[in-house]
């Protein structure tokens, strides 16, 4: 057997064993709070939080993104834009806005809308992070959780988790991209993306980069740059989460690491300068020197790769040859993703929806909301 075979059954057996996870026309008034839109995009518009937000998506592309609807000091109404993708909402002043927050054409044409933490994953973990959290449709729900605290961690210690140790899941630094012509690739050696593959895509000052789950599974940091930024995605493949941090200065040169530990089953990241642990979901720093010290979120699209590739000419998608011996057409995990195995210790089970059902969260000042795909 290969070593990147034996690598996974490794990882897997871990698991189970601490496991016991168009047609434009003027737009018709918005009423915030209501689903709006009959074609492949829907829009939902209401305040959460104290935080006036839109959220648009499409199930059927396997796409939701979310924005604040504070522009220049007013608050906008949104409606959806059909059959024009990136484009997804106008506004009441004719501005195009696409789905990284961008208007595209009209009078605001180049501004940037607020981005709002959003983003997929699986509903376990928006449950035990924020229990009791605001389901759409349902509200939220009455919990009582006490967990123990320390002084050393700004999160219960009883739910963080041992994995591997430090790097023992090598993140990528500055991976190789390729940019896709189907009319290159030999049909005797296909392609290791298939049409409905998750990716998450970043774009910044005029460069677009994809960044597949298939690789995000098996490395879970990716420390890039993407239009001259400096930037970490990050993926936890036990929870379904994507979220894509701007390093600062004190992290430009060494970006982050897979420090092996998690909480909820969660990813905790760690900075190879001080080696402090960081919270993915919110980019906060739970633990070391730079506790309580947060990142910059970055807007980011999760989609599929065929629903990507249709928008993009020549995308420009990291590349399988990585130099780390991994099969990229294997999933890492076994049955993880469609199995109720939970891999470590939650602080709260919420059974409203089954565990490992991937949803839609927005985090707006420690609170959160969740959104069922079928919402869209």
């Amino acid at each position: 057997m290969s070593s990147r075979g034996l690598w996974a059954i490794w990882i897997l057996a871990g698991i189970l064993t601490l496991g016991c996870s168009d047609e434009q026309g003027v737009p018709e008034p918005v009423n915030p709070g209501n689903n709006i839109g009959t074609g492949s995009i829907k829009l939902l518009q209401e305040e959460f939080n104290g935080e006036p937000v839109v959220i648009a998506g499409s199930e059927r592309r396997n796409l939701v993104v979310a924005f604040s609807r504070l522009f220049e000091g007013e608050v906008r109404n949104f409606s959806p834009v059909q059959g024009r993708l990136p484009v997804i909402m106008e506004d009441e002043q004719g501005n195009n806005w696409d789905v990284f927050g961008r208007a595209t054409f009209g009078p605001d044409a180049g501004a940037q809308l607020k981005y709002v933490n959003s983003g997929m994953g699986y509903w376990f973990v928006f449950g035990a992070f924020y229990p009791g959290l605001e389901l759409q449709g349902q509200g939220p729900r009455a919990v009582s959780v006490n967990p123990d605290t320390t002084a050393e961690w700004s999160i219960p210690f009883s739910y963080v988790g041992q994995g591997t140790g430090f790097d023992g899941i090598p993140a990528l630094d500055a991976p190789p991209f390729m940019v896709y012509n189907p009319l290159t690739i030999d049909p005797e050696d296909p392609f290791y993306l298939e049409d409905n593959d998750l990716v998450l895509v970043v774009s910044l000052n005029g460069e677009t980069k994809i960044y597949p789950h298939k690789i995000l599974d098996w490395h879970e940091i990716v420390n890039d740059d993407v239009g001259g930024v400096a930037l970490s995605v990050t993926y936890c493949p036990l929870t379904g989460t994507g979220k894509v941090w701007k390093r600062n200065e004190e992290d430009l040169a060494n970006g982050f690491g897979v420090s092996g530990l998690l909480y909820n089953s969660n990813l905790l990241a760690f900075d190879r300068i001080t080696e402090s642990f960081w919270h993915q979901l919110e980019g906060v720093s739970v633990f070391g020197d730079r506790m309580g010290e947060r990142l910059e979120l970055v807007p980011f699209v999760e989609t599929t790769w065929g629903t990507w590739r249709g928008l993009a000419q020549d995308p420009l998608v990291m590349s399988e040859q990585t130099g780390i011996d991994r099969d990229y057409t294997e999933y890492p995990y076994g049955d993880y993703k469609t199995s109720d195995l939970i891999a470590y210790p939650v602080l709260y089970n919420d059974d409203r929806l089954s565990p490992k059902q991937r949803v839609f969260s927005i985090i707006v000042e420690g609170r959160a909301k969740v959104y069922q795909l079928s919402d869209f």
